[in-house]
Parts: C-alpha cells; structure tokens; sequence
C-alpha cells in the first residue's frame, strides 16, 4: 500500500499536467505536419522531413532524454516510500525510455557522427551503432517493442481511461494501480501514437499507392515521436502527483 495522506486520499485532490502540455502542444505539432505537408512536398522535407538528424528525430530524443532525467528524479523522490514495486515500475520505464532514446540517437553516432565499426557494420544491414537495425535480431528489437508499447499504450492509456470516465470509476491513491494506470493527460498522444499510421495504411490499401501527393506526413516517425511524447507525459504526470503525495506527507509528519 501507498501511505495515505488525508489531503491526497482521492484522485481528484491531485493537479494534473496543465492542457497546454499535453493536449494544444502535441495536436499543434501535428496540425503543424498537416499543414505544410499540404503546402508542399519538398517544403515538408526541409522543415520536418525525415532523415536521422530531422526535425522528428532531434524531438523524439529530446523527449526521451527528459523522459529519463524525470524518472531518474521519481526515483530519487520515492525512496523510503514503503511499496518497492512502484520503484522498480518507474526503473524499468526509465530504462526503457533509455533504451529507446539511445538506438534513436545510434547511441550517439548520429550526433557525433562516428563510422561504425566493421564488426557493426556486418551486424546492423544500415552500418550504424545500435542493435534495432540488425537485419537478424530486427525483428525481437524493433518490432516486437515497439508493437508492445503500441499495444499498451492502446491499453492502458486509452482504452482504460475512458473506460473509468465513461463507468465513473475512481482508483484509490493507496493503491498500486492508481499510480500505474496513465491519467488523462496522456489520452490525446496515445491516440495520435496508435492511429497516426492508420490513414496511411488505408490510402494504400484503397489506391495501391504509399503516400498521396499531397499530405505525405512521414507516419513512421511521427509515431515514434508521439510514443517518446506519452512515455515523457507519463513520467511527467507521475513525478508531479508523486510531488504532492510527498509533501503532504511532510506536511503530516510536521
């Protein structure tokens, strides 16, 4: 059990994550990409385009590094907290986001910009420094993780959400699951991470072509993009009610 604080004992006595943060700034960006992808092909690419130092990528990881700086910091803050298994929930997370962020960034390689090794260049079919681009062990590093996060964010960031709302399902902050279930706030870019490559998919399998003339967003990316951009909401929002939970303990002890 979480220890109970009489001025945290319910989940509507927790702020939140303010809209700003994780509702216009996302569905900005996004509107952002729909845009000028309207606008013009060639104008998409310079601005927003891909490539392993684009606008996406640099985003992706800097999502990613505070992410971790986040976590790292939950950690710090949950010590002594009494439930073992929240501290080795938000270690694995955080982890995880570095696991993610360093094969994004080729464990640096791509912003250094080091030549890969012969023995890296014969493991990873693009020759760079990360493991996600084996062309044996692709499949169990690239794929079957990003699938797993996509489902659970599917999962629990929007599907038990909006199961609770529509139920009027209220979880106890004493409680594990209070704390390991994402909030709202990660509702819209769970949304955007699952069903941003599904226009794509359906265009190509009505017309047989990939992408449209028009309105060629780079799906892929902005799928790994909005999946960095849940796991940081998600740290984000835990530290913050976390936070609160510890300084009315403190207020308590005083």
């Amino acid at each position: 059990m979480i220890p109970s604080v009489q001025k945290y004992s319910q989940e509507s006595d927790f702020r939140d994550l303010p809209s700003w943060l994780w509702l216009w700034l996302p569905l900005a960006y996004l509107a952002l990409h729909v845009i000028i992808s309207g606008i013009s092909g060639p104008l998409y690419e310079r601005v927003l385009g891909g490539g392993e130092l684009g606008t996406n990528e640099l985003l992706t990881m800097g999502l990613l590094l505070i992410a971790v700086f986040v976590g790292l910091h939950t950690l710090f803050i949950m010590r002594g907290l009494g439930d073992s298994r929240l501290w080795v929930w938000i270690f694995l997370g955080t982890l995880g986001c570095i696991y993610f962020g360093g094969e994004e960034a080729s464990w640096g390689q791509h912003l250094i910009g080091w030549e890969s090794s012969e023995a890296w260049q014969e493991f990873n079919d693009q020759q760079e420094t990360n493991l996600h681009n084996s062309e044996k062990y692709g499949p169990l590093l690239d794929q079957l993780p990003r699938n797993l996060l996509t489902i659970g964010i599917l999962i629990g960031g929007i599907i038990a959400p909006l199961w609770r709302r529509r139920r009027d399902m209220h979880l106890n902050p004493a409680g594990i699951n209070y704390w390991i279930w994402p909030t709202m706030v990660c509702l819209p870019v769970g949304i955007c991470a699952v069903f941003i490559t599904v226009p794509e998919s359906i265009y190509e399998a009505i017309t047989g072509i990939k992408h449209p003339a028009r309105f060629d967003i780079t799906g892929g990316e902005l799928k790994e993009f909005f999946i960095a951009n849940f796991l940081m909401l998600y740290m984000l929002s835990f530290n913050l009610r976390m936070r609160q939970l510890k300084s009315g303990m403190s207020e308590t002890q005083n």
